[in-house]
């Protein structure tokens, strides 16, 4: 679509929808998926191709056997994270060494065979189908756990001195959606406050006084805490003062 520019969005989006709809006439069974974004000027060598954050590919096609080669210079040129292959002829007969691909791991090489076997099951009732089912289903679940512990183990290898990026990834491993409230108006008693640097030093005072305050709640008692002491140690141990300039270091990583 050399004339983009000049077009609206929706006018762009008309186009595409109607030349889909071409190619459904010609092969109705086809797939179509738009996987790439471009933008180009006039000159073609000015082409560039947005990238960006996780990428994944998908493929439906009939003979991976025949493409593999194709598939491999392909990806060597534009590698993805995680490609997902819909081979509709791979089956048992196929070894795993002719249709890898070096540096993916292959997940599920027969996804196909388990929602198979679930079917014929749930068809049949046949234990020896619920065993085989139950069986490929725990091994694919299997892959696919470690695969997101080989993932999230290289992320934090590659961010130990990198605080921001490390918490980052250890939020996502435990869906942890980090979330910020901007306080913009605060009441203290009767007194409302706007100006964010009194706002900040209320927050600074009192949680700076909170342990104080709470420790002043608890109810005195003459029990001798060394009663519960029942092994006698002789390693101490010191809390060094914290510096502002410590502190402020800190916060600059975030």
């Amino acid at each position: 679509m050399n004339n983009a520019t000049n077009k609206e969005a929706s006018e762009i989006v008309n186009d595409i929808d109607k030349l889909c709809q071409e190619v459904k006439q010609i092969d109705p069974n086809v797939e179509i998926i738009l996987s790439e974004l471009t933008n180009r000027e006039n000159n073609a060598k000015a082409k560039t191709t947005v990238q960006e954050g996780f990428r994944v590919g998908h493929l439906n096609i009939a003979s991976l056997v025949k493409h593999v080669d194709e598939l491999k210079i392909y990806l060597e040129k534009e590698p993805l994270d995680v490609l997902s292959i819909n081979e509709t002829r791979l089956d048992e007969t196929i070894s795993t060494d002719t249709v890898s691909i070096p540096g993916y791991d292959m997940v599920a090489k027969n996804r196909n065979r388990q929602d198979y076997l679930k079917k014929k099951a749930i068809k049949t009732n046949s234990t020896a189908c619920h065993n085989a089912y139950g069986s490929l289903r725990n091994e694919i679940n299997k892959k696919i756990v470690y695969a997101k512990q080989d993932y999230y183990t290289n992320c934090v290898d590659r961010n130990r001195n990198n605080t921001k990026q490390m918490w980052k990834h250890i939020n996502q491993l435990v869906n942890k959606n980090s979330r910020s409230t901007n306080i913009s108006v605060l009441q203290i008693d009767e007194q409302v406050i706007t100006e964010n640097e009194t706002i900040a030093d209320l927050f600074n005072e009192y949680f700076t006084d909170i342990g104080p305050n709470l420790s002043n709640q608890i109810t005195e008692t003459n029990t001798d805490f060394k009663r519960y002491m029942k092994f006698k140690t002789q390693h101490k141990f010191n809390f060094e003062n914290i510096n502002i300039n410590e502190v402020l270091n800190a916060l600059e990583k975030f």
